[in-house]
């Protein structure tokens, strides 16, 4: 089972087919990041009037990519808090004595006014094509881009709501795979940046909050798709960030049911059998873990289950 579904910039995403002659121009010219030109074009494109779902996409990543100020690395003596917009994962300094010296990681700046903009085009857009997923997907994108984190849950809970009446209507120009399948996918993978914010939430009034919007986005997800296993698994991880083992149990075991042969969920539960300390249950998953995988998951469960043979 795969874990994560990437969402790109909206027109790495879709891939749809522009009209001819300015839709064209400005792709090139966002492609070679030439801000005149896609200036020029955009122009163009408001004066013609038009009001296809391209013309809103388009003026959206007109803003997505004026919004972005700075990407790249810094350092910094002290850990990096959520307002630096770090991306990815933070490298920890060490100087001569091993002791910590600072960190070094990848930041985006955006210009939030910027930012803005975009959204109110890709809302305005969305209020006469609320079938276009990916129009969907790029708002989402964007507020994750921001950390507008109780937005970005917002934008999510309005899609689903969406697509529960009208999944049959909806479209992700060539998408390549069936609705339901980029819906389920393209959320896990946004409920995975909600989970990094989770572990990296400054204070606890903000990792309880972060964690109920993330456990919110799971309901609403098992709602709509009852036997879906990404969003058993997800609203497992929300109650062992709490250490409630037994409710974290209850929907891994639900996530085995549907999805008996998925490593992830596999390894989840022999490891919450490990802190309960049931060895009799943990050994069980190691083993299923061997017999279903054999690539990192069954190397990790073959040093767990030799660990456990060394105790007896």
């Amino acid at each position: 089972m795969k874990r994560f579904f990437s969402i790109a910039l909206l027109t790495a995403v879709c891939g749809f087919t522009t009209a001819q002659g300015v839709y064209d121009r400005f792709y090139e010219a966002l492609q070679e990041d030439d801000s005149a030109a896609m200036a020029t074009t955009i122009g163009e494109i408001r004066a013609s009037g038009d009001q296809s779902a391209e013309r809103y996409v388009a003026e959206y990543n007109f803003y997505f990519s004026r919004a972005l100020l700075f990407s790249g690395m810094t350092s910094s003596t002290v850990y990096p808090d959520e307002s630096e917009h770090v991306v990815g994962d933070i490298m920890t300094l060490s100087d001569s004595t091993g002791e910590v010296a600072g960190y070094m990681y990848f930041i985006e700046n955006w210009d939030e006014g910027i930012a803005d903009s975009g959204l109110a085009i890709i809302n305005k857009g969305l209020s006469l094509y609320p079938e276009r997923l990916d129009m969907h997907y790029g708002k989402i994108h964007l507020l994750r881009k921001l950390r507008w984190w109780n937005a970005f849950a917002d934008a999510i809970h309005a899609t689903l709501d969406y697509a529960e009446k009208h999944r049959k209507t909806m479209v992700f120009p060539d998408g390549g795979a069936p609705i339901d399948t980029i819906l389920i996918e393209g959320i896990l993978d946004y409920e995975s940046s909600l989970f990094e914010a989770i572990q990296n939430s400054p204070d606890s009034l903000t990792f309880v909050t972060h964690l109920d919007l993330l456990r919110g986005i799971s309901e609403h997800m098992l709602h709509i798709f009852p036997t879906d296993a990404y969003s058993m698994n997800i609203m497992a991880v929300t109650y062992q960030l709490v250490e409630d083992r037994q409710n974290s149990l209850k929907w891994l075991l639900s996530a085995e049911k549907v999805a008996p042969k998925d490593a992830i969920v596999l390894s989840n539960i022999a490891d919450t059998y490990h802190i309960l300390g049931d060895t009799k249950n943990e050994r069980k998953y190691l083993e299923k873990i061997i017999k279903i995988d054999d690539g990192e998951f069954a190397e990790r469960a073959k040093n767990y289950l030799k660990g456990l043979d060394e105790k007896q």
